[in-house]
């Protein structure tokens, strides 16, 4: 069965994203199986595991927003694979009140 660690912390500036790509990396490097899901509208870890945060076919943003499932939008990189993050991200609360 596989495990589920999350990365959070309220406070910006403390390694999140750092701790968690780099936890990826280590983790894909053993041999194990690693999806890196970025929710963060500034993409860095995405860019972190070397995907261009704007030319990624599929991002977060359009399983959250476009129904996308979400194994369409994971990207396999030689460091594990990311379900990646775009600036856009920023507007989808926006975007999910108007449907309401």
């Amino acid at each position: 069965m596989g495990k589920i660690i999350a990365v959070v912390n309220q406070k910006g500036g403390v390694g999140k994203t750092t701790s968690a790509v780099n936890l990826t990396a280590t983790l894909q490097e053993q041999g194990k199986s690693v999806l890196l899901c970025d929710f963060d509208p500034q993409a860095n870890a995405t860019s972190g595991l070397g995907v261009e945060k704007r030319k990624a076919k599929h991002t977060v943003y359009d399983v959250i927003i476009n129904g996308i499932p979400a194994a369409n939008a994971v990207v396999t990189t030689k460091f594990g694979d990311v379900l990646p993050s775009t600036p856009e991200l920023a507007g989808a609360a926006v975007e999910l009140l108007k449907s309401l």
